[in-house]
């Protein structure tokens, strides 16, 4: 590929991992990290958050033990309240379970051995995902708190994990009216985002300037294009390396269908009944295959390229 045709073709949007990290993790943007703090917060009754900490900057970057890399930020505001925040573009097994894992590692990070409890301040989680984690579920943003099982009342008020789909939001930039919405909007078009919309909401809202020109200064560096290149194909990897994991499937669904086959060509003492047989069971196999994809919230489109079955065919597993 030729550096005109890379700087062609990608996209810069937050939602991919390494962008967002670099622009949400530096200092100098401390305002566009509060804005989407606030926008996600506010709503649901918080106060406006004031100032920021960064405790990993993006120029600190994480690992873990798999040897990919954590592009999640961790922030403090001056009364002392923290915020894990991160972008997901891929969905992987125990996700929910890991983004729990890190909200109580952070919340546990507060003490030291023998001090009391009375100190520990808030922790937040909030995670955009580039896919649907609750496809049955109506909305794109879903807070979740400890709540008493019957009556749903909270046993505290210093958690909430909030997950934002992008997959499930719909709203397009000329109808962007909240705040969240015009965020959303700019994590999901990036620099494919009219410019005379951000000077729309530059009027009510000035950081989204400042995000857009830090989209477009990224975009012109040759050396970061290519990491988010890298970084793209890395998750292309995982997942067709997803779809191999459902061999199995396929294979029991070859042996099934070619033992059909076998003994309904026996019964009936034609060939046709073995290649029958045999499609039913290569048919069996992509559509079992399909199945736990779409069970592992692997987007339909992903699924349809990774296994050269139809949209149409997809979209019945979902009935």
């Amino acid at each position: 590929m030729t550096k005109d045709e890379n700087q062609e073709s990608i996209v810069l949007t937050p939602c991919i991992d390494i962008v967002f990290k670099r622009i949400f993790g530096d200092e100098r943007n401390k305002r566009l990290l509060r804005s989407l703090l606030d926008a996600v917060l506010i709503p649901e009754g918080a106060a406006p958050i004031d100032e920021i900490d960064i405790l990993n900057p993006e120029s600190q970057i994480e690992w873990r033990t798999d040897k990919h890399p954590v592009m999640d930020l961790k922030v403090r505001d001056k009364k002392g309240k923290l915020y894990h925040v991160e972008v997901q573009v891929a969905n992987e097994k125990f996700f929910a379970e890991r983004v729990l894992y890190y909200w109580s590692r952070l919340s546990a990070s507060q003490l030291e051995s023998g001090e009391k409890y009375d100190k520990l301040q808030p922790v937040y989680s909030i995670v955009i995902t580039n896919f649907a984690m609750f496809k049955d579920k109506p909305g794109y943003h879903h807070c979740f708190l400890l709540l008493e099982q019957k009556q749903h009342f909270p046993l505290t008020d210093t958690m909430a994990l909030h997950f934002i789909s992008l997959a499930g939001f719909d709203t397009t930039p000329e109808n962007a009216h909240t705040l969240l919405d015009k965020w959303l909007c700019l994590f999901k078009e990036g620099t494919k985002l009219d410019k005379d919309i951000i000077k729309k909401w530059e009027e009510q809202h000035p950081e989204f300037q400042e995000a857009y020109q830090e989209l477009e200064r990224l975009g012109a560096n040759e050396e970061f294009r290519w990491e988010v290149e890298d970084r793209i194909n890395a998750i292309r990897r995982w997942l067709t390396g997803f779809s191999a994991s459902f061999k199995e499937g396929l294979q029991e669904g070859f042996e099934k269908g070619e033992q059909a086959g076998l003994e309904q060509g026996r019964a009936e003492g034609e060939q046709a009944g073995l290649e029958k047989g045999l499609q039913t069971g290569e048919q069996i196999g992509l559509l079992k295959s399909a199945k736990l994809m779409l069970e592992a919230n692997v987007p339909a489109q992903q699924i349809s390229d990774i296994l050269n079955i139809s949209l149409q065919d997809i979209e019945q597993l979902k009935d």
